[in-house]
């Protein structure tokens, strides 16, 4: 089950964005989200703060801006009945080479791709970034 999903711009080339989310496991059995993609950008990837991943899945920031440490993820395990929280700097998905840059009010679909559970895709609000 995904809530709270949202899409923040990224300034850069390529136009990123920031897909952020709580991830519940309500399948019986643990999984890892490896992966997730959308018909809007030539690549999608998991990301974090650190190589290690927190007891609840989240990577640990590594300073007051979460970026110092910012390195792709492989996976994130969901317990069964767990809930993963992703976080702008702590651990998050950016979608890449989008053609056109992202404004707050959009929507962006999102495929959110696990190892044994099938694919989740959820029409992402985008927003302004906090910062």
């Amino acid at each position: 089950v995904i809530t709270s999903a949202q899409a923040v711009p990224i300034v850069g080339s390529g136009n990123p964005v920031r897909v952020v989310a709580d991830i519940q496991n309500m399948t019986g059995a643990d999984d890892r989200l490896i992966g997730a993609s959308s018909p809007s950008a030539t690549s999608g990837g998991l990301y974090g703060t650190c190589a290690c991943a927190a007891p609840a899945g989240i990577p640990t920031p590594t300073d007051w801006s979460g970026m110092a440490q910012f390195v792709p993820m492989r996976s994130w395990l969901i317990t069964s009945g767990g809930t993963i929280q992703l976080r702008v700097g702590d651990g998050e998905i950016v979608l890449n080479g989008l053609a056109a840059p992202l404004m707050p009010g959009d929507h962006v679909q999102v495929t959110f791709i696990f190892a044994n559970a099938a694919a989740v895709t959820v029409s992402v609000p985008v927003v302004a970034s906090a910062s």
